[in-house]
């Protein structure tokens, strides 16, 4: 790995403390987290384009899950944009359209497992490590590692995931290290939650030229088992190649036991 991805690695590492005032309510939150007892979490999220000239074309239909294997450890699978801290993108199943072009139905998709750490009182430590599969044709595999500040002030909530994703294939074919730290701001005005997301991603190489900061809108309705929520955002509103014209919007359903 480069000098440059191993200092990323390590400050990634060092925000792995998940700071919590109170518990968070189960089945309820944006970003990935530890699911509490023997918890189900599956999500399906419709995505679509919001650019003009292509507005409302399809862009993939995902589907997310979580399932808590022990009270420590919960594995996931993460295909939609949010689920991997994206606003624009994601994987599951590609939908060809005018917004863009797939290379294959399946677009890829992302396992990672969540397990927490002994930490003191308040505090709760979660590490996170994933495999990331992008493409079918070449295949880019991507290990990740990441952590997750998730933070509560009563009803006001703030969520962090910084993570580092590792090529580990086709270096050569546009398969490069990154870094991506998503960032949510939000509050639960039960039983409708609304945030705002920001943070930026990029490869580590170029990070000077290729940083994309983002911003973003969301809101959810709770009803009974399920949630609703929809949100609305621009995956480099900022940053050396800033474009307001390119937004996207998902709609999501979200089930929990």
């Amino acid at each position: 790995m480069p000098a440059t991805a191993s200092r990323a690695a390590l400050a990634l590492l060092g925000l792995a403390a998940v700071a919590s005032a109170e518990p968070a309510p189960p089945g309820r939150d944006v970003g990935t987290r530890r699911l509490a007892g023997r918890a189900v979490e599956v999500t399906a999220a419709y995505q679509w384009s919001m650019a003009a000239g292509t507005l409302g074309a399809p862009w993939s239909l995902a589907i997310d899950a979580a399932w808590a294997v022990t009270p420590e450890l919960t594995l996931g699978v993460s295909h939609s944009a949010q689920a991997q801290g994206r606003v624009r993108g994601g994987g599951g199943l590609c939908i060809e359209s005018d917004a863009h072009l797939c290379d294959a139905l399946y677009a890829g998709g992302y396992l990672d497992a969540r397990l927490a750490l002994p930490g003191s009182p308040g505090v709760t430590l979660l590490a996170r490590l994933g495999a990331d599969l992008v493409g079918p044709d070449p295949a880019k595999p991507v290990m990740r590692v990441g952590a997750g500040l998730r933070r509560r002030w009563g009803q006001a909530w703030l969520v962090a995931q910084p993570e580092l994703a590792i090529a580990l294939a086709e270096r050569g074919n546009g398969n490069e290290d990154g870094v991506l730290v998503p960032v949510w701001a939000g509050v639960d005005l039960s039983p409708v939650r609304v945030w705002l997301e920001t943070g930026l991603d990029s490869d580590i190489e170029a990070f000077a030229d290729e940083v994309r900061l983002r911003f973003g809108v969301g809101a959810a309705r709770d009803l009974g088992p399920v949630t609703l929520g929809l949100s609305l955002g621009f995956p480099q509103l900022f940053g050396p190649q800033n474009s307001g014209r390119l937004r996207q919007a998902a709609l999501s359903l979200t089930w929990f036991r």
